[in-house]
């Protein structure tokens, strides 16, 4: 048997020997049929290829922020690959046959999904939701601005109720990408610097 031979042989034995024991761990880590469901609560870690340039969703604008912002916080409604709408937080998706939009298209009514709670455990309001957009209204923030396009106002009309102001028929609202965040962790900033803090001091609570 020439050198050659042998080495492709090697090579080939080598191979396998790796090949069986990537499958042997592998069938290691996967759960028998029949085995006790995952316990509930531990630790999730990712892996990035980047670091996202600011966890703030008031300034992150890199692929790797929005990949972080996305797996943290959730909006009122979301859209699949297929482009179809479906509520995130939202209850359930408001149109003029269910009463959630207004004959005119003036005025949206969002009912919130109950027992939702932010990681630190504090319940989710309407007030969150309210606080989430006026804030970008209020003071301009640049990120947004589009995205809020013809919203005058929102308001929470009971704890799971929202109330949509618009000065057009915002055709586009079911695919609004704003950040729903918790107002009694965000309210604590000064507005004025929402789009200055790359390096946030506080957690991240989504």
């Amino acid at each position: 048997m020439g050198k050659r031979a042998r080495d492709m042989r090697t090579a080939a034995v080598v191979l396998l020997a790796s090949a069986i024991a990537v499958l042997g761990a592998l069938a290691a880590a996967t759960p028998a049929a029949g085995s006790a469901s995952p316990s509930a609560g531990g630790t999730l870690r990712i892996g990035w290829t980047a670091d996202p340039d600011s966890l703030s969703p008031f300034i992150g604008v890199e692929t790797s922020a929005f990949e972080v912002l996305n797996l943290t916080y959730d909006r009122l409604f979301g859209f699949g690959i297929d482009g179809k709408p479906f509520p995130q937080l939202a209850a359930g998706l408001p149109t003029k046959e269910n009463g959630g939009i207004s004959e005119d298209g003036l005025t949206w009514k969002v009912k919130i999904r109950p027992g939702v709670r932010w990681h630190d455990g504090e319940p989710l309001t309407a007030e969150d939701v309210a606080f989430s957009y006026n804030v970008i209204i209020d003071n301009g923030l640049t990120t947004y601005l589009q995205a809020v396009k013809d919203i005058e106002r929102v308001e929470a009309v009971d704890e799971t109720t929202v109330r949509f102001t618009m000065s057009a028929p915002k055709a586009d609202m079911l695919y609004v990408i704003v950040y729903v965040i918790p107002e009694h962790i965000w309210g604590k900033i000064k507005p004025s610097t929402l789009e200055r803090k790359y390096e946030l001091d506080l957690p991240i609570v989504g």
